[in-house]
C-alpha cells in the first residue's frame, strides 16, 4: 500500500503513486509512474533544488536539536519562522523565541530528549514530512510526557519547509 498526498488531502492508494507531487524518500520508485508522469514527479518532487533537498535540510536541522546545539539550530532557521505545536497549543513567530523555548525543555523539563531516526520522510518541492518517534525523561512533572523521572515515548509527525537558502522558514508538529 502506498501513501500518496495530493493536493487537498492524502489519499490510500493500492497501486503506484497517484499524485507525483508527492514522494517517500526511502521507498520511491519513478517506474511505478507512466513515463509521462516521471518527469513531472522529478520537477515537482525536490527535482529542482540545486541545495540539500528538504529532507537533508531537515535531518541536519534534528541533528543539531539532538545534540543540543542551539546556534547551529539558529544558523538553520529564518529569524520570522511559522512555528506551531498543534497538540501542545502553542506558536511562534521568531527563530530566538523558538530556540529559547527548547533551550527551557533542556534546563529545566528534560533530563533526556531527541527524535530517534525518522521512519519515514516524505517530501515534495520544499516540504519534507518527518514520522519519528520523540523520547526523552522528564525532570518534573509535566503533562502530556509523564511524571517527573518518567521515561516517554511520543509519535510526532512534522512538516518542516525551507527557503531556497536550505533554511527552516516554517515547522509543523503534530503528536
Amino acid at each position: 500500500m502506498t501513501l500518496a498526498l495530493g493536493l487537498d488531502r492524502p489519499t490510500i492508494a493500492n497501486e503506484g503513486v497517484k499524485n507525483p507531487r508527492w514522494r517517500d524518500v526511502d521507498d520511491f520508485r519513478l517506474q511505478t509512474l507512466p513515463s509521462s508522469l516521471a518527469h513531472v514527479a522529478q520537477l515537482h518532487c525536490g527535482g529542482g533544488w540545486s541545495m540539500s533537498s528538504p529532507a537533508e535540510c531537515a535531518k541536519r536541522l534534528i541533528d543539531a536539536y539532538n545534540r543540543q546545539d542551539f546556534e547551529g539550530m539558529r544558523a538553520l532557521i529564518v529569524e520570522d519562522l511559522d512555528f506551531a505545536h498543534f497538540n501542545r497549543g502553542f506558536s511562534l513567530k521568531k527563530r530566538d523565541e523558538l530556540i529559547a523555548v527548547l533551550e527551557t525543555f533542556v534546563t529545566d523539563y528534560m533530563a533526556e530528549r531527541h527524535f530517534e531516526p525518522s521512519e519515514r520522510i516524505t517530501e515534495c518541492g520544499d516540504t519534507a514530512v518527518l514520522e519519528s518517534w520523540y523520547v526523552g525523561t522528564t525532570k518534573v512533572d509535566l503533562p502530556g510526557f509523564g511524571d517527573a523521572g518518567e521515561s516517554f515515548r511520543l509519535k510526532f509527525c512534522s512538516v518542516m519547509r525551507f527557503n531556497d537558502e536550505g533554511l527552516l522558514v516554517e515547522w509543523k508538529d503534530y503528536g
